[in-house]
C-alpha cells in the first residue's frame, strides 16, 4: 500500500482482482468517472443462496465464516464478487485493511468471498460511494457461471452482447482460454532488454517461460540471474521457476533447467525441505511427461541423482538414500 500511496494520485484509479483469471479488452476505468472518490463492485448473475443457478458455495462459506443465521439473513441478496473490485486509493486501502481485520491469519477456501459479502451488505465499510457493476450489462463480466460466453471480432461478449472491459474467470471457458492463447501467449513475445537488474530480469524469466520462449528465457537467465550476487533469499523463487519450466516442458527448456538447478544447489543455499519440494516436483513430472516426452526421462534422472548426491554432501545420507530408492521405483 505504500507503494501505491507514492505512485498514484489522490484520484487516480485502482483494480485489484486476480490476475491469473483476467484480461482487459478496454480502459475500464473510463466507465468509473461519477465520483472522485468511489468503490466498484460487480454483482453476479444470481443470489447468496442459489436460487438461478443452484450453486450453494456463497451461502456456505458465509455460513462457515460468520453463522448460519448471517447467511440466512443474506441469502437474497445478489452475489458480491470479490475477484475484481475497483475504486480510487483511500477507498482501496479502507477496503483491504477492513478486510485483513476480519480475515487476519484464517486460511480457508471462500472466506475472502464471505468477507466480502458480509462488510458491504452490513454496511460495515465507511466509505461514501459504492458503484455497482452488472455483470450482464456492466464494464466488468465474470463468466465462469455462464455457457458459452460469445465471441465476436476477438472479442468476448457479456449477457447483452456488449463487449465488457474486464473479463474475469475466462478460464473456466475452453473457448475462452483458446481465444486468450492465440492473441496473447502465441505471438513472438520480445522481452524489454533494458530491464537488466535482477529482480527485473528474473521477472522476465517468468514472463518468457510462459510463452515458452526457453531460449530467451535462458539467455535473461544465465546473463543477468544466474551469477547475480546475495542468491541466498532466492531459493524460494527459484523453486517456483522451475515448477514453472516443467509445467511446460519441451527439450527446449532442458538447459534453462540445468541452469536453474545448478544456481539452486551453488548459490540460492536453498535447505534440505526446499530440496525435498524439488525432488518431488521432478519425480511427479517425469511420471506426467516421460511417455509423452521420452526424452524428459534421461534429462530427470540425471537432475535427481545430482541432487542426490547434494543430500550426502549436507550429511543428510537418510535422505539420499530414501530419494535413490524412489529413483529406482521409476527409471525403469
Amino acid at each position: 500500500m505504500d507503494y501505491l500511496e507514492e505512485h498514484t494520485s489522490e484520484y487516480e484509479q485502482v483494480l485489484c482482482t486476480d490476475t491469473r483469471d483476467v484480461i482487459f479488452q478496454d480502459d475500464v476505468f473510463k466507465y468509473f468517472t461519477k465520483y472522485d472518490h468511489y468503490l466498484g463492485n460487480t454483482f453476479e448473475a444470481d443470489d447468496i443462496r442459489g436460487s438461478k443457478t443452484g450453486k450453494v458455495a456463497n451461502y456456505v462459506w458465509i455460513t462457515n465464516a460468520f453463522g448460519k443465521i448471517e447467511a440466512d439473513k443474506l441469502a437474497d441478496k445478489p452475489i458480491i464478487c470479490c475477484g475484481t473490485v475497483i475504486g480510487t486509493p483511500a477507498e482501496i486501502k479502507i477496503y483491504t485493511e477492513k478486510i485483513w481485520e476480519y480475515m487476519g491469519n484464517r486460511n480457508f477456501h471462500g472466506l475472502d468471498q464471505a468477507t466480502h459479502q458480509y462488510l458491504f451488505y452490513n454496511n460495515l465499510l465507511p466509505i461514501e460511494n459504492f458503484i455497482g457493476s452488472d455483470v450482464e450489462t456492466g464494464a466488468i463480466f465474470t463468466a465462469g457461471i455462464f455457457k458459452n460466453p460469445k465471441i465476436v471480432d476477438e472479442k468476448i461478449l457479456r449477457g447483452d452482447g456488449g463487449v465488457p472491459a474486464v473479463v474475469h474467470q475466462y478460464n473456466w471457458h475452453a473457448g475462452l482460454v483458446q481465444l486468450v492463447d492465440n492473441l496473447y501467449r502465441e505471438k513472438d513475445f520480445q522481452p524489454d532488454e533494458n530491464f537488466r537488474d535482477f529482480q527485473s530480469a528474473l521477472d522476465q524469466v517468468f514472463c518468457l517461460v510462459q510463452r515458452q520462449n526457453f531460449g530467451a528465457a535462458t539467455k535473461f537467465f544465465i546473463n543477468y540471474v544466474a551469477y547475480a550476487e546475495n542468491l541466498n533469499s532466492y531459493g524460494e523463487q527459484f523453486l517456483k521457476l522451475a515448477q514453472l519450466i516443467l509445467q511446460h516442458y519441451n527439450p527446449d527448456a532442458e538447459i534453462l533447467l540445468s541452469a536453474v538447478q545448478k544456481t539452486l544447489i551453488l548459490n540460492a543455499n536453498i535447505n534440505i525441505q526446499q530440496m525435498e519440494e524439488i525432488y518431488k516436483v521432478f519425480i511427479t513430472s517425469e511420471k506426467n511427461l516421460h511417455c509423452v516426452n521420452p526424452s524428459f526421462k534421461n534429462f530427470i534422472k540425471n537432475m535427481l541423482f545430482a541432487f542426490t548426491d547434494i543430500f550426502y554432501k549436507n550429511n543428510r545420507q537418510d535422505l539420499g538414500r530414501q530419494y535413490l530408492k524412489l529413483l529406482s521405483d521409476w527409471r525403469d
